[in-house]
């Protein structure tokens, strides 16, 4: 018989603005550029294909990018950005914290190394801090208290 999977318990969804709006931003102004380059020019459609290209990541990272979703079942705390996921199963977890994070802070948007841990970063506003075994873990998400409020509740529960 098939295990039915756990029912979400929180679920957060955190539009980044930065993540969405400068890759555009950046798309838009390649294809002007493009739009206003003077043609037949020798290695012009070099130039072409690098800006489509360059076009086409922007476009790509926008979409990827756009928003991350913190949930949480009971078993795993799952952060993801589209198809890029991380699992952070509960029996790993010292504890979770609500912060404040600024976003500079960590040099920008989207997944970066921290020095020792790890930040899933949609822009400044609340989150968490997750403390696990191999280091830490920032991540955005909406009503922070309550997601480590859960966590403490089902850690106490399983006697952590």
């Amino acid at each position: 018989m098939a295990r039915t999977p756990p029912a979400i318990l929180f679920r957060s969804s955190v539009f980044s603005k930065m993540n969405t709006y400068v890759p555009l931003g950046a798309a838009a102004l390649v294809a002007v550029m493009m739009a206003v380059t003077p043609r037949g020019f020798p290695g012009v459609e070099i130039a072409y294909y690098s800006g489509a290209a360059a076009i086409a990541i922007a476009l790509a990272a926008a979409l990827l990018f756009n928003r991350l979703v913190v949930t949480f079942d009971g078993r795993d705390i799952v952060l993801a950005y589209a198809i890029v996921k991380k699992q952070i199963p509960l029996d790993k977890v010292f504890s979770v914290e609500a912060r404040e994070i600024k976003w500079w802070r960590f040099g920008g948007t989207g997944i970066r190394f921290a020095g020792g841990g790890w930040a899933w970063i949609a822009g400044s506003g609340p989150g968490v801090k997750i403390e696990t075994t191999r280091g830490f873990t920032y991540a955005n998400c909406e009503n922070p208290e309550r997601l480590a409020a859960l966590v403490e509740d089902f850690r106490r529960a399983r006697g952590e």
